[in-house]
């Protein structure tokens, strides 16, 4: 999915143009003959448009000999829209500094008011910088201003590929109902411009995103929209992908022979474009689409040509694929020797497993069964216990999910007993009248009517009642479908580990949510030269917690970015007023004591100087085999009977092989022991103490064994999280 989504975003923001060669031919030709400075330089911009999605190096080239030609004329546009492209092109190349040198320039040339149409341009250029790196977050914030600019003074054009953008943004992100409201007015836009390409690739978003929420209704139809688009001006990339995706949806939902079907047009189409990696995949899918269709020899044709070009592609996925399909074929045919050669060399040309975890388990399951068949059962059982191990953790996690479930069961318990005794009110009604009339029967009759009467009764509630178990089992998945897209949402806007892994390699993260989501959280975030990392404890856990700790997130990226004085008592002080404001906790109406509990910390890579400030939340400084604790304030960040109290300043010079430990209060507030007791505080200095001289992992480890052994027996009461860091130099 990453592959497709990079390069719909080069296609949108470069608005690819068909019969590039014979433009090119034809401006060079207008470019020799106009006698005006001005048009020629109109004419090269096109020029470098078009050598965008010939080759990059040209186009840098041109524009940037055409800004030197420009600047003896002195013309704005020209100046303007050669350091745009200049911006997609670096940054397509991944030349970030190039990039970001040609968007400060323009930020301060453009002589226009902040909302003309030029400013959006930069913004949305600033969009695709920090888009082209995987920082959404950043990309989203910067389109959404371009969008306000557009929406404004109606640049149409501009408008769609910014709503295009910003919906990848947000399905990077797995926010699915952001990504298809957005991809839907780009649709609408594209619509009204008449704009076949760019309706192509957004159909195929669209499908794309279906496909993730499980609508399959809803991805076919766009699939399908997007190949007859996508025929129509021959981009056979459009086309491609659709067809892959449907095979992969199809096979999902056990439609064989449509599997089958869209994998072997995928195939001769990835063959016609020279993909020889679409191709050995969607060969290995048809292979395997066959052997459930039960026809063995056609699978194993199939089989043998996917192999054949994995192994010229020499990628190691599709060897693996390829491979596999042939040994899964084999395997039906009972062909256990044979299925065992092929599922061999499959494993051993995937080294890095974890990235196709669910497709490597089920294979491990099928190697376990060929060697047991084979009575090779060390293997079967090796193979087996891999197998198991990656099923075990797909259980954890839906295991997780029991506690927040059971919560809803309750509810739905009451509706379906209120539903039970509705309805046998009813059944007492009716038996009422058919009493009556039964009466005025004849004497013989009665015991008949009456067996047929309760029999109709016992049938007409029966169907009364599964239908309101269907309603109500309908509103229980929808609630529980619901909690999965929080989990998705909240594990989106969690960093990813690059941030603390460039700058602290020894460092780690205990985070163990209560629910399917938590209402800790951790977050850190890099700016210039210094290094924020909090960790944060919110009011209640499961999906309210979750819920304050997007909140919490947002707030801090947008604080980082936008406030000047970045000192931590500082941001702690601007957070609290963003969340009395944001839960109106300061119209005295609503003074629910919501907010959260929260340890942060600045560290600045140069200087190693330490700043840190607590809303009731403490940092440990290990030094020396001593532990320094440093208290936090005693004010949440939310509303308090002292609002105007400031948070403390806290500044510490790191040395070498210090460690920082911030956390919440799940860890020491567990219950357990032979007493059943909370943790506590000192304990958990002896324990870090104790493991102090061990790696950051190994001391992850620990903590996480000492806590399930202090627990024993007894539930999880609250969100876990600890973070440590260790300073290296």
């Amino acid at each position: 999915m990453r592959r497709i989504l990079t390069f719909l975003l080069l296609i949108f923001s470069a608005q690819l143009i068909i019969a590039q060669n014979e433009k090119l031919d034809s401006l060079s030709r207008l470019i020799s003959k106009t006698s005006s400075d001005t048009e020629r330089i109109k004419l090269i911009l096109k020029k470098v448009y078009l050598f965008s999605n010939i080759n990059l190096d040209s186009s840098i080239n041109l524009a940037l000999r055409t800004l030197q030609e420009n600047k003896r004329i002195g013309y704005y546009r020209g100046e303007v829209d050669l350091r745009i492209r200049l911006v997609y092109n670096y940054s397509y190349k991944g030349n970030q500094k190039a990039a970001k040198e040609q968007l400060d320039y323009l930020r301060s040339y453009v002589k226009v008011a902040n909302d003309s149409s030029d400013f959006g341009l930069v913004f949305a250029s600033y969009g695709i910088f920090y888009g082209m790196q995987s920082k959404y977050d950043s990309s989203i914030c910067f389109y959404e201003k371009a969008i306000r600019i557009y929406e404004k003074s109606r640049s149409v054009r501009q408008l769609g590929s910014s709503y295009a953008n910003i919906a990848i943004g947000f399905q990077q992100q797995s926010n699915f109902p952001m990504a298809l409201f957005y991809y839907q007015k780009a649709l609408e836009v594209s619509e009204e411009l008449n704009d076949v390409l760019q309706q192509a690739y957004t159909n195929l978003n669209i499908g794309n995103v279906n496909v993730t929420t499980g609508d399959s209704v809803r991805a076919e139809k766009a699939f399908l929209t997007a190949i007859t688009q996508a025929k129509k001006l021959k981009l056979n990339i459009v086309e491609l992908y659709a067809y892959t995706n449907l095979s992969a949806m199809y096979m999902d939902g056990k439609k064989w022979q449509k599997s089958y079907d869209f994998a072997i047009k995928a195939s001769d189409l990835a063959h016609l474009t020279g993909d020889q990696g679409i191709e050995s995949a969607s060969l290995a899918k048809a292979a395997s689409a066959m052997a459930k269709l039960n026809q063995p020899e056609k699978a194993l044709v199939i089989a043998d040509r996917a192999i054949e070009v994995a192994d010229s592609s020499a990628q190691p996925y599709n060897i693996w694929q390829s491979y596999g399909s042939k040994g899964f074929v084999l395997l039906t045919q009972k062909r256990w020797k044979d299925a065992i050669l092929f599922y061999e060399k499959a494993m051993s040309a995937l080294k890095d497993a974890d990235a196709y975890t669910l497709d490597y388990g089920a294979m491990q399951s099928e190697l376990s069964e060929c060697y047991e068949k084979t009575r090779q059962y060390t293997k079967a059982l090796v193979s087996y216990k891999k197998y198991a191990m990656i099923a075990d953790s797909v259980r954890r996690k839906d295991n997780i999910q029991k506690t927040t479930e059971l919560t809803m069961n309750y509810e739905f318990d009451k509706k379906e007993q209120a539903a039970r005794a509705e309805q046998k009110a009813k059944d007492s009604v009716t038996q009422a009248k058919q009493l009556a009339l039964i009466t005025g029967l004849v004497l013989s009759l009665i015991i008949i009517a009456g067996a047929i009467a309760a029999y109709r009764n016992k049938k007409k509630a029966n169907i009364l009642l599964h239908k309101q178990k269907i309603e109500i089992e309908t509103q229980k998945n929808y609630l529980t479908s619901g909690i999965n897209y929080a989990r998705r949402i909240q594990k989106a806007v969690f960093p990813s580990g690059k941030t603390l892994s460039d700058n602290f390699p020894e460092h780690f993260i205990l985070f163990k949510p209560l629910d399917v989501v938590s209402g800790d959280f951790y977050w850190y975030k890099q700016h210039k030269n210094e290094v924020f990392i909090a960790a944060a404890d919110c009011t209640g856990h499961g999906v309210p917690g979750a819920f304050m700790s997007i909140l919490g997130i947002t707030f801090l990226n947008e604080l980082i970015n936008e406030t000047k004085s970045s000192n931590p008592n500082e941001v702690l002080d601007r957070l609290r007023e963003n969340v009395i404001k944001a839960l109106h906790q300061s119209d005295g109406k609503n003074n629910v004591k919501d907010g959260m509990e929260l340890a942060l910390c600045r560290i600045n890579l140069e200087t190693r100087i330490l700043q840190f400030s607590g809303a009731f939340r403490p940092l440990f400084l290990l030094r020396d085999n001593n532990i320094q604790h440093i208290k936090g304030d005693n004010i949440p960040i939310g509303v308090y009977e002292g609002d105007d109290a400031p948070f403390t300043h806290n500044e510490i010079q790191l040395l070498r092989n210090d460690i920082v430990y911030i956390f919440t209060d799940g860890y020491v507030d567990q219950i357990g022991g032979p007493e059943r007791k909370t943790f506590k505080t000192n304990r958990l200095k002896e324990l870090l103490l104790d493991i102090s001289g061990l790696s950051m992992c190994e001391q992850r480890s620990i903590l996480d064994e000492k806590i399930k052994e202090w627990q024993g027996g007894l539930d999880q009461i609250d969100d876990i999280l600890v973070v440590g860091i260790k300073i290296l130099d």
